[in-house]
């Protein structure tokens, strides 16, 4: 929840009705007093344009209307003193478009009485009022009917006959819906993609820049990401000529894995602080021999850092001997899989390591999960599922855990469509554990490339490029299982414009975050998903 910006309106006229999305409403008083105090009131102001602009915390003096006499006790306080009957004032908000109403709290000092709160409910044409209260409440709001046509909100205190209060303030409070989009950073060149991860409880991103030869790390400055100016980024100096990149979190640090394209070499940069923010203070490690420029990707494998990566040979683990990783002895390499693939992901499945990729001998996507807990040999790695038919199929691969199964989403060339299917059992050993495989729907003009897959909440979600690459886009649907028919996509940027193809998502501070590059513009964004009213 937030406290808002809003402005305060210039006139008052009769009633405007309107309607948004819902969130809990107010307790309304259904009896006599609350039927004699609505007749008392005026009528529900009309929608008029901002004018003034005020904070959301506004004291008791900034009201817009009030009946009776107004009693000033300074510092911003309202008397109210009803000794000869009811009186009344109102305070006027406007809220952002891409914003909901939660509540209101009021700060009340009780001299003599009770007193009341009224809402102004433009669907209905009048006002919502509950109490009586004796001191300071908070009042619920429901965004479908207490949001006019041009996003203002009313609210008014009444005090009723004999009694006596001073309101000292009233704020709006508000929250954001949809995916809120952010600047991390303009006027960049990139040569690699962006890796998203929560490092410290915060969104934070790694990307190569190549005109300076070295890596970008970018961190929030809060776990929600509400404004452009929020990110501070840093130089790694250490990480110069580096290429593909896997941010993750190693026993309580972030570190960055990458291939070093001077050395030939798989390494992992890590900072000696939670959050990152020394660029200086990085150092890195070799931790494998001759990656080829494929993104390498990460598993925490009982406690210890276990890395992915492909080599000319095929695929590969790097694996730690410690928790840390910190020394290049820690690590040791094993090849589980013979033949060049350039497409593959890794998860932990069932509490063992498992991987999903496309076998360039065969060209078939294909499933692996290691018989042992920790798959620190190749034979653990002999298992092959092989999950299509299509000789074209396994681009653009990604495997995760979805509602306690493993699912897997890809390209099949031969169709050029998406594809999803899920186990049916835990570990999906067997062919004939998988169900049968579902085109995911082309929205906005087709999809150009699946970037991301995760499971949160029971609800999957794709992360893409659609508009031949243009526009990153979410498909979610709320079936763990991703049946047909159960997907819906939806756009992530606000407005259409250059070049996406690179993005990563991940959950950040429990919510689904995605980092995406602009290419023709030269702009590295983060999208946060603060779900619908």
């Amino acid at each position: 929840m937030r406290i808002l910006i809003i402005t305060a309106l210039a006139c008052i006229l009769p009633v405007l009705a309107c309607g948004c999305g819902r969130i809990p409403a107010p307790v309304i008083r259904q009896d006599t007093a609350e039927t004699t105090l609505q007749e008392q009131l005026p009528p529900v102001p009309e929608d008029r344009a901002s004018s003034l602009a005020m904070s959301a915390s506004q004291s008791g003096t900034e009201y817009v209307m009030q009946s009776g006499t107004a009693i000033d006790l300074g510092s911003g306080r309202l008397g109210m003193d009803a000794a000869a009957g009811l009186i009344w004032a109102w305070w006027q908000f406007a809220i952002p478009a891409n914003e909901y109403l939660t509540e209101f709290s009021f700060s009340l000092d009780q001299q003599a009485g009770e007193t009341y709160i009224a809402v102004a409910n433009h669907a209905a044409g009048r006002w919502d009022i509950s109490g009586g209260f004796s001191g300071t409440q908070a009042v619920s709001l429901d965004d479908a009917v207490h949001r006019s046509a041009l996003d203002n909100c009313h609210v008014a205190v009444l005090v009723p006959a004999g009694s006596s209060f001073a309101v000292n303030s009233i704020e709006l409070h508000t929250d954001y819906r949809g995916w809120l989009v952010t600047e991390v950073i303009d006027d960049v060149q990139f040569d690699s993609s962006p890796s998203l991860a929560e490092i410290d409880g915060r969104p934070a991103i790694v990307h190569g820049d190549f005109t300076l030869q070295t890596t970008i790390y970018s961190i929030s400055n809060t776990a929600e990401v509400v404004s452009d100016g929020n990110w501070q980024s840093y130089l790694l100096d250490n990480l110069t000529a580096a290429g593909v990149h896997e941010l993750q979190v190693v026993d309580g640090r972030p570190a960055v894995f990458y291939k070093d394209i001077a050395g030939n070499s798989l390494r992992m940069a890590s900072s000696p602080l939670v959050d990152g923010r020394d660029g200086e203070s990085w150092t890195a490690v070799k931790i494998a021999d001759a990656p080829i420029s494929v993104t390498p990707r990460y598993m925490e494998v009982l406690g210890k850092p276990v890395v992915v990566f492909a080599n000319a040979a095929g695929i590969a683990l790097a694996r730690s001997s410690t928790a840390g990783g910190l020394d290049a002895g820690d690590w040791s390499s094993t090849q589980i899989h013979s033949g060049p693939s350039f497409s593959f992901s890794a998860a932990m499945i069932a509490g063992r390591p498992a991987l999903a990729f496309r076998d360039f001998n065969s060209n078939q996507c294909q499933y692996v999960i290691s018989s042992t807990d920790d798959g620190a040999s190749a034979a653990d790695w002999q298992n092959l599922v092989q999950l299509t038919d299509s000789n074209e199929s396994g681009l653009a691969i990604r495997l995760l855990g979805a509602g306690g199964r493993p699912a897997v989403s890809y390209l099949d060339l031969a169709s050029d469509n998406y594809v999803w299917l899920r186990s049916e059992t835990a570990t999906g050993e067997s062919v004939n554990d998988w169900q049968s495989a579902v085109q995911l729907p082309g929205s906005f003009g087709g999809i150009q490339d699946v970037i991301d897959a995760l499971y949160l909440d029971g609800e999957l979600l794709l992360a893409m490029n659609i508009d031949a690459g243009s526009n990153p886009a979410v498909l979610r649907s709320a079936d763990p299982a991703g049946a047909d028919g159960s997907w819906a996509a939806e756009r992530v940027h606000p407005v259409n414009f250059g070049s996406v193809q690179q993005m990563d998502m991940a959950v950040i501070a429990g919510r689904p975050c995605i980092a995406y590059l602009d290419y023709d513009n030269k702009v590295l964004y983060c999208a946060m998903y603060y779900g619908v009213e």
